[in-house]
């Protein structure tokens, strides 16, 4: 259910630590440097969707679909914070 992926070095040196709680004896850390990459503007044709992608580029989003793990430390978003904390039932 969960998805674990090893993180980009970049990403895990420059965390800010916004929240901090336990979990399962880990320290959940809360932080808005996981993100990923999406086309910024998309269209329905291979071809025009090609030159969209060089015309307008990409843009960083955060990624809400990531939990890293590493050592005791669990890193995820806000948003996926709170659907972990929906599954699990916990209110805080």
């Amino acid at each position: 259910m969960v998805s674990v992926a090893l993180p980009k070095t970049a990403q895990i040196g420059v965390v800010a630590l916004l929240h901090i709680e336990q979990l399962w004896g880990k320290n959940i850390i809360i932080s808005d440097r996981i993100t990923k990459d999406v086309q910024a503007r998309t269209h329905r044709r291979k071809r025009t969707n090609k030159k969209w992608l060089k015309r307008y580029g990409i843009k960083t989003v955060p990624d809400n679909t990531r939990i890293f793990i590493v050592d005791d430390c669990v890193f995820m978003t806000e948003k996926t914070y709170q659907k972990v904390k929906c599954i699990l039932g916990r209110s805080d």
